[in-house]
């Protein structure tokens, strides 16, 4: 192999490299792993920001591609787990659970999601995928002595073995027709139509078990409530962007001669989403489950997006998916400021009166609540107006106007969480939190965070501009 093209992968093997140093040095410094993994980060953002202009390159014989769409959302992978750890620090501080073990186990997750974003054959895909996840089982479970999160991370790893199989079994399908892995070859094969589109239905029968898609939905708000908030919140973001990437490539390089069929699975899986994630979130309680169900409306949008894509282009869903996972992320950061040592902020109730405890925290969770409803001039509600506007102009108004009336449905619940903070009494937990579980750095953080949601609403041509970069180069 050429140097030139080693070259192109330096922040994998930067990531891979400190993950296993950060692993050797915790053994005797414990405290150092935070920030030599912010560290870590902030050295793979500089490498990939250098590597943004080149062109798109092919190399592993095929089976990895290094280009602008790929760079651009690795970028953000870095700043979010970056996000995530200094959100969390004081948590896990607080749990003792702060240790080398959760910063590692996080950047090999993180590792598999770059490896996923850059496949170009199923192989790589497959790699990328399951490095993804197997840390992500381990994390779950790193708070001792708590059977909810042996119980979550066993769920977690039984229909996450599901649905390794079901991808492996249509992987061996598309193999079987073409003859191939790559998925270039796939596209171009002369085959049994019926064997490839057996193979398309397995393939994304196991993607939409990864997104949580509905009918492939009910471990997810077992894992969210389940898990420890922190690893919740890696759980809830980062990987969405690495299966949406990954299902972006599959359909336009592998099965793009047979969008017809994946178009109309889309549609099944992104309007049956949307439904029962907007409908069941309101029947919710705990904030967590609130929030995967939430999810999975959301996801079901994601999915929208992808069906009208061939016509009206990829643009609105690369914007929902990068824009869903920064406010999600934010309510996650929330919830782990009003939580505290020996108390869990996990119930609606858990937030009753915030707004005269902590009136900035409150307010913040307000934008948080309001941005995922998809009120305008918030950041959510662009990122929806795009989707259903492909959707009209696609020639679905009837399908708009269903989406929009579960959206509206879905503004129940995030209101039942701001009626709790300014219209009901503080609980006695509530009353008692101080600086709950942030850091002051967090919490500077977390602000400017959380304006961003109003600041980016009102100039959303900021992060389209990105987008349509992105997609054109």
């Amino acid at each position: 192999m050429r140097i030139a093209e080693l070259s192109l992968v330096y922040p994998e093997i930067l990531v891979a490299s400190a993950a296993s140093i950060i692993l050797l040095i915790g053994v005797y410094f414990k405290r150092g792993a935070y920030v030599l993994s912010l560290v870590t980060l902030l050295a793979a953002i500089i490498m990939t920001v250098a590597k943004l202009p080149t062109m798109s390159h092919t190399i592993f014989a095929g089976g990895f591609v290094v280009d602008r769409f790929a760079n651009v959302m690795k970028l953000s992978l870095f700043v979010l787990l970056g996000l995530i750890f200094i959100y969390s620090k004081n948590y896990m501080t607080m749990r003792k659970f702060m240790n080398t073990e959760f910063f590692v186990l996080s950047l090999f997750s993180m590792l598999g999601m770059m490896i996923l974003i850059s496949s170009r054959n199923f192989l790589s895909m497959y790699l990328g995928l399951e490095l993804l996840v197997l840390p992500l089982y381990a994390l779950i479970v790193m708070v001792k002595d708590e059977s909810k999160y042996a119980e979550a991370a066993i769920k977690y790893f039984v229909i996450g073995s599901m649905g390794a199989g079901i991808l492996l079994y249509g992987i061996s399908f598309v193999y079987g027709a073409t003859g191939s892995f790559e998925f270039a070859e796939v596209m171009t094969a002369k085959t049994s139509p019926l064997t490839l589109q057996l193979g398309l239905l397995f393939v994304v029968a196991g993607i939409a078990l990864e997104f949580a898609a509905v009918p492939f939905h009910m471990w997810l708000p077992d894992v969210y409530e389940g898990s420890p908030t922190a690893v919740t919140m890696l759980i809830g973001t980062l990987p969405k962007i690495a299966v949406f990437v990954i299902t972006y490539r599959l359909l336009t390089e592998a099965f793009g001669n047979l969008d017809m069929q994946w178009m109309h699975l889309l549609l099944a899986l992104g309007m049956l989403s949307i439904a029962i994630g907007n409908v069941l979130a309101i029947a919710q309680d705990n904030i967590k489950r609130m929030l995967a169900y939430s999810t999975i409306g959301h996801i079901g949008f994601i999915l929208l997006g992808l069906f009208t894509a061939p016509s009206a282009g990829y643009i609105a869903t690369v914007y929902y998916v990068l824009v869903y996972v920064f406010m999600v992320l934010a309510s996650f950061g929330i919830i782990i400021a009003v939580s505290k040592q020996g108390f869990e902020a996990e119930y609606i109730s858990d937030y009753s009166g915030l707004a005269k405890r902590k009136p900035w925290l409150a307010f913040m969770m307000l934008l948080v609540m309001l941005s995922l409803a998809g009120v305008p001039p918030l950041l959510g509600f662009y990122a929806k107006f795009l989707i259903l506007q492909n959707v009209v102009t696609a020639g679905y108004p009837l399908l708009a106007i269903v989406a929009l009336v579960f959206t509206v449905i879905g503004s129940f619940y995030y209101l039942r969480v701001i009626k709790a903070m300014y219209f009901e009494e503080s609980s006695k937990e509530l009353a008692t939190v101080a600086n709950g579980s942030l850091t002051t750095l967090a919490g500077l953080v977390l602000s400017v965070h959380s304006m961003l949601l109003l600041v980016l609403g009102l100039v959303p041509g900021v992060i389209l501009s990105l987008c349509l970069n992105m997609l054109g180069g």
